[in-house]
């Protein structure tokens, strides 16, 4: 299993979108994807299950020592997931960056991804998510504050590379572009000219930004569920293509 974290420190720069469409993604190509959300406002979760509620075992229960085949929960045939927790907004009981990398072991050879959305900012649990990951995927808005989360993601990274030595960044995705503007096409340059600068994998493929993902997300479904021949459609799968092949 490759556990993939999900990651920018700015906020609002589609992180829980590209979550989900990765995993349904990889998943309608017959990959078995296990899903964490690791962000308090629970966003992911309630994408996978409009009907969430307490009864479910969550990642607060997995962090506080419940066994991780507990804590998960099957949302189709390819897709399960380990719900989020709004509890986990106090990071006070996470004293052990390793509990989740620990867990995941027990479940190494059950699923093909893990991937895991976090939440905006330098926390713990974002550390703990990088501690147990492998790669690393950055979606960046077209705008010039997410390119600064950019940076800054970077740098926590480089960070957490004293306690797991193999994390690496998958790459950079570009999302929410709009291909008519020209501060568009100034973004993408720039994010261009960076991830050279820093040695890091540029998507080809970009994300255009689409009413239908709004409407895909309010129906809780990924993109592909919802409106298979819209153009956003298209994009993800071209994206998940090229994850699969770089």
């Amino acid at each position: 299993m490759k556990v993939i974290t999900i990651t920018n420190e700015k906020g609002g720069v589609a992180k829980t979108t590209t979550a989900l469409n990765l995993a349904y993604g990889l998943a309608n190509q017959g990959y078995k994807i296990l899903c964490i959300d690791l962000d308090t406002q629970q966003s992911l979760s309630m994408l996978l299950n409009k009907q969430l509620n307490t009864e479910y075992t969550t990642i607060y229960d997995l962090l506080n020592q419940e066994n991780i085949k507990e804590c998960i929960s099957v949302v189709s045939d390819n897709v399960s997931v380990i719900y989020g927790d709004e509890r986990l907004r106090n990071e006070d009981y996470i004293n052990d960056l390793n509990a989740l990398k620990e867990a995941l072991k027990s479940v190494n050879k059950t699923y093909d991804y893990c991937i895991i959305d976090t939440p905006p900012l330098t926390r713990k649990l974002n550390l703990l998510a990088l501690n147990a990951s492998d790669e690393v995927l950055i979606p960046v808005k077209a705008e010039k504050s997410s390119i600064q989360g950019l940076l800054q993601t970077y740098k926590t990274i480089n960070t957490i590379k004293d306690i797991n030595k193999k994390i690496k960044i998958k790459g950079v995705v570009l999302v929410m572009y709009e291909n008519r503007s020209n501060y568009s096409k100034h973004i993408k340059e720039s994010l261009k000219d960076i991830c050279k600068q820093l040695k890091i994998y540029m998507f080809d493929t970009t994300i255009r930004r689409s009413v239908k993902l709004a409407e895909a997300e309010s129906n809780n479904k990924a993109i592909y569920d919802y409106d298979k021949k819209a153009l956003v459609a298209q994009d993800y799968i071209d994206f998940v293509n090229e994850f699969l092949n770089i």
